[in-house]
């Protein structure tokens, strides 16, 4: 059954890739949302026939384009480094390496802010994690090494977010000012999809992780640290009955613990009650 699903699947995504072109200098900002959402797609499905086919029969109409494909490739190829912590590792290094050049070289470019927020979620997603060290930051006894990585890392991606929230709301105000936007269905997805998803869910839920590791590892006035406790729990709180368990439970987690920090405890174990093991 599982096989009769991923070919339909397949083949379904390539007929989809046979229809597409993507000629960059002509593209509108929602046509390039779509482009994102596409690559996404073939790798969230793990279509590695699929993409490998697309990306031999739609050569890169320039630099970035060529880095997006890279990375699309490259993190279809995290999928199959299984347990390989090494593979994992080095893999993610290079997809970092590539986004970090597009956000660098590219400041005004409209998917500027959904490279942002990818980097965030790798940072603390991945980079964070390696060899446990950024569990032992936050809730052990780090050494002096161990805090400074943390921090360093959560200050990198409250950066990132930051400046992607200012993105996609720019984004989500250029899509509604386009001509015929209120009859457009397909200017209306385009809108409803980065809102959904980028402004509503991955930049709050990355966002208040990183602001709970900065309070967590970073020595700062009590004030500040308040500051990025409270902007945590708030910025969680939104995702308490998310679609996904995982992120759920993660938002629990982080925001229950902002709040035991803050001495706010009825609403911490409001919090924490709903959270349990995967």
């Amino acid at each position: 059954m599982h096989g009769t699903r991923q070919s339909g699947l397949s083949t379904v995504a390539l007929a989809l890739a046979l229809s597409v072109s993507l000629g960059a200098a002509a593209q509108s900002l929602d046509e390039r949302l779509d482009d994102d959402a596409f690559l996404r797609g073939l790798v969230d499905l793990e279509l590695r026939d699929v993409l490998e086919h697309y990306l031999r029969t739609h050569p890169p109409a320039d630099q970035v384009q060529e880095a997006e494909f890279r990375i699309a490739a490259e993190r279809l190829q995290v999928r199959h480094a299984g347990s390989d912590p090494a593979a994992r590792r080095g893999t993610i290094d290079r997809i970092i390496e590539l986004r970090q050049g597009l956000i660098d070289g590219h400041p005004d470019h409209p998917r500027r802010p959904i490279w942002q927020i990818d980097q965030a979620a790798d940072l603390m997603l991945e980079v964070l994690r390696r060899d446990a060290s950024g569990l032992t930051a936050v809730f052990g006894l780090p050494s002096d090494v161990q805090r400074e990585r943390a921090a360093r890392i959560a200050g990198d991606a409250d950066t990132l977010l930051t400046e992607a929230a200012e993105g996609v709301h720019r984004i989500i105000l250029e899509l509604e000012a386009r001509p015929g936007f209120r009859q457009d269905e397909t200017l209306q997805e385009a809108r409803r999809r980065i809102a959904r998803e980028e402004r509503d869910r991955r930049i709050p839920f990355l966002h208040g992780m990183a602001t709970y590791v900065r309070a967590a590892v970073e020595s700062v006035r009590d004030t500040q640290r308040s500051r990025w406790l409270e902007a945590s729990a708030r910025r969680l709180a939104s995702l308490f009955d998310d679609v996904d368990p995982e992120v759920t439970r993660r938002a629990r987690l982080f925001s229950g613990l902002a709040l035991v920090e803050l001495e706010r405890y009825d609403e911490a174990a409001a919090a924490l009650a709903r959270v349990g093991p995967r």
